[in-house]
C-alpha cells in the first residue's frame, strides 16, 4: 500500500511536469508564430540577485527619508534638553 502511494506522487509530479513542459511550448510557439524570439531564463541566480539590489536600494531610500523626516522635525526646545540632560 505504501509503495502504490509513493508510485501514486511520483506519477503526479511527472504528470505535473508533462503538462508545465507543454503549456512552455505552447507559450514558445506563439511567440515564434508572431516573429519574437522567447527569452529563456537559463540563469536562476538573477532574478535573486536583483531582487536584493532592489532590496538595497529601497533600504537607502527608506534611510534617508528617515533622515530627512528627523531634519524637518527638529525642535530647539528638546535638543537643548537632551544636551543638558548629558552634562
Amino acid at each position: 500500500m505504501f509503495e502504490q502511494i509513493i508510485d501514486l506522487g511520483i506519477c503526479l509530479f511527472l504528470f505535473l511536469c508533462l503538462i508545465l513542459a507543454y503549456i512552455t511550448g505552447i507559450k514558445h510557439g506563439r511567440e515564434l508564430a508572431k516573429g519574437n524570439v522567447p527569452k529563456l531564463q537559463l540563469n536562476p541566480v538573477k532574478p535573486i540577485l536583483e531582487a536584493i539590489e532592489q532590496h538595497k536600494e529601497e533600504k537607502k531610500a527608506e534611510a534617508l527619508t528617515d533622515e530627512l523626516t528627523e531634519l524637518m522635525s527638529y525642535n530647539k526646545a528638546s535638543a537643548l534638553k537632551a544636551v543638558k540632560d548629558e552634562r
